[in-house]
């Protein structure tokens, strides 16, 4: 695939890859900056393998290197640099590049996954490199001759897989990124980041307890509802409240667990026995009774009740409301 670019649209379009990697691979559910290094000077000697154990060794390797400067920022410093190249803006400091130092959040692997990224303004590339990782592939996106080209760089026999994932996903996805978003869409992603809900929460304790929770009571629920023979999708239901109910633990594991919760509009009250199997006091009020609700622990509290706000008390024990199925007027 090919398509004609400006260097402003490649850099575009690496700033978007940067922060959402996972919209080009479904095995990873997030990626966390760990580290940010600012190159001034000799990023041609920085390291370009990836065989070290941990970022920590990479950063000593570097520190080793000869003819380098580099210093510690963050990720906005990153962000920031790269806008102003984005905006044609002269850098206020010499600035060759940026090494990036990541943890990718992974759905099912076991473990997740340490990664190196490179940003070369010289060369115009950006190259990442995971650690000691046999499941994701190192890559380079670069500019030349104003179409943007990706190299899957993994030394391993990894037949055709590889290519389609870099000629029918990254380099498609990375082409949309660069000709489609604009300015205004940069700058609108950065402010949505400190609103977003999962910002509240530490996203590798959130994805870690979710794949928790989901080996805990995945297979018991599909036979809890197979038992019950709700004709509503198992694996919709199950899976999101799984997801929330890994949510709403790490949230209160920050802010401080509640004496007791109650669940307004609480449906097939999968999110109250999420909650209550694990260890959190609450309530779920539905209007009408369920089947599956037969099918769950005592110590789940599931009542069927029509909720009329001027007269509706709650116990007196419930100092957190959850309402993401109730409808109100």
């Amino acid at each position: 695939m090919e398509s004609f670019i400006t260097e402003i649209q490649f850099w575009t379009g690496i700033i978007l890859l940067i922060r959402n990697y996972n919209a080009v691979n479904k095995k990873i559910f997030a990626c966390v900056v760990h580290k940010v290094l600012k190159v001034h000077k000799g990023i041609a000697h920085i390291l370009n393998t990836c065989d070290s154990q941990s970022y920590c060794d990479q950063l000593f390797e570097i520190s080793k290197i000869k003819n380098t400067s580099v210093s510690e920022k963050s990720e906005a410093d990153l962000i920031h640099v790269l806008r102003s190249v984005v905006e044609n803006k002269n850098l206020e400091e010499e600035c060759e590049g940026f090494l990036i130092f990541y943890k990718f959040l992974t759905k099912k692997l076991q473990k997740n996954i340490e990664a190196v990224g490179k940003i070369d303004f010289l060369n115009k590339s950006y190259t990442c490199q995971f650690m000691l990782c046999d499941d994701l592939d190192d890559f380079a996106v670069q500019f030349v001759d104003n179409h943007l080209t990706v190299v899957i760089l993994t030394q391993r026999d990894v037949g055709d897989k590889s290519k389609r994932w870099s000629d029918f996903i990254l380099q498609p996805k990375l082409l949309k990124w660069s000709t489609c978003a604009s300015l205004e869409n940069l700058y609108s992603v950065d402010e949505e980041i400190c609103t977003k809900s999962l910002q509240l929460v530490d996203l590798e304790e959130y994805n870690e307890l979710y794949k928790l929770l989901k080996s805990k009571y995945a297979e018991k629920l599909l036979n809890i509802w197979s038992n019950a023979k709700e004709s509503t999708d198992p694996l919709k239901f199950i899976y999101e409240d799984l997801a929330i109910a890994a949510y709403l633990i790490c949230l209160w594991h920050r802010v401080g667990s509640p004496i007791g919760f109650a669940d307004l509009g609480c449906g097939n009250g999968l999110l109250v026995h999420l909650l209550s199997e694990e260890g959190f006091n609450g309530y779920g009020y539905d209007v009408r009774r369920r089947k599956i609700w037969d099918y769950y622990t005592h110590s789940t509290s599931l009542i069927e009740q029509t909720i009329e706000p001027l007269t509706f008390k709650l116990p007196e024990d419930v100092d957190w409301v959850i309402g993401i199925r109730c409808v109100t007027f």
